[in-house]
């Protein structure tokens, strides 16, 4: 079955950023060409140009690769490469329960090896902090592969003009995951479409859907927030809510740094005379209430208030009655 899928609704002189009934009816066709696309074309098609290299989570390449692959008169430059980043919320998480653990375990009088009780307070074991806390950064790690793709053709940019004049036939019971020309070219094609669509009409429209709840990063409600904006004969539902933007991987090196300053003075002053570090049986102890407030401090110097807003699109119904037979 063939059919022709046209973005002439695009307009070089349109600003789609108002909303209005007709910026309305083409932000949702748009929508829809460019999940079309991406179904369709551009998943299919990226997920077996990947597939071609041999490599994927089962099977990582050792070290970076670019590898390049012609399709037709097509030209792919595929990087490839091994990725362990530490999933460091993760990691925040762990030592956290680990130190507080440590702590009310110790308020409810339960003796724990590596922790001693003075007059002082409680102390915990140098050692045991740096090795659980080493731990639960390797156990954290999922390796993976990384892919990034370019072609031949440059840019994916799509300017408004260009748009206008873009027409795709598209086969609906064609094989798009095949690596060959014509798919090739269909792919980069999309690729350009849904750049353009994107940054022309999607993401203008949307942003000014959520301007017009009333909340932007400089006020953010106290609590979640529910706002209606009918246009035409489409609502627009947007849901805004505080949220914390937390720097995870931020507050992990910090807390590493605090540690190897610990550990540091340990070294420089074998007699323990600072007041966070005291020596029991030759071993190393760090005061515990001073490691769970200093965790807790950098938490906070890393957590900033922001703004989280879904969008949803509804249709009225023509009768607005719910019938139930």
């Amino acid at each position: 079955m063939d059919e022709n899928t046209t973005l002439k609704i695009v307009s070089p002189d349109r600003d789609y950023s108002k909303i209005n009934k007709p910026n309305m009816e083409t932000y949702l066709s748009a929508q829809a060409q460019v999940e079309m696309l991406k179904t369709l074309i551009m998943d299919p098609f990226e997920d077996n140009l990947k597939d071609s290299t041999g490599f994927s989570k089962e099977k990582l390449p050792k070290e970076k690769q670019n590898i390049e692959k012609r399709i037709g008169n097509h030209m792919f430059y595929i990087e490839v490469k091994p990725t362990s980043s530490p999933k460091y919320g993760e990691c925040y998480n762990f030592m956290n329960n680990y130190l507080n653990g440590l702590m009310h375990g110790n308020l409810e009088g339960r003796k724990r090896e590596g922790v001693r009780t003075t007059e002082e307070g409680a102390f915990v074991l140098l050692e045991d902090v740096l090795n659980n806390f080493n731990n639960s950064i390797q156990e954290s790690i999922q390796p993976s592969v990384e892919f990034k793709i370019k072609t031949s053709k440059g840019s994916t940019k799509r300017k408004a003009e260009e748009l206008t004049k873009t027409v795709l036939s598209l086969d609906y019971d064609r094989d798009y995951s095949a690596l060959v020309s014509e798919n090739a070219k269909y792919y980069i094609e999309s690729k350009k479409i849904v750049k353009g669509i994107s940054d022309i009409i999607l993401n203008p429209f949307q942003n000014s859907v959520k301007d017009a709840s009333g909340f932007t990063k400089s006020n953010i409600p106290l609590e979640v927030k529910y706002t209606k904006t009918p246009v035409g004969n489409v609502l627009c539902y947007v849901v805004s809510s505080p949220a914390d933007s937390v720097s995870y991987g931020k507050i992990v090196s910090d807390f590493m740094d605090y540690i190897g300053e610990i550990m540091q003075h340990a070294d420089e002053n074998q007699k323990s005379g600072i007041s966070e570090l005291r020596r029991f049986d030759g071993k190393v102890f760090v005061k515990l209430p001073v490691l769970v407030e200093k965790l807790s401090a950098i938490k906070g110097s890393y957590t900033n208030n922001s703004l989280r807003q879904n969008v949803s699109y509804l249709r009225r119904p023509k009768d607005d009655k719910i019938m139930i037979e």
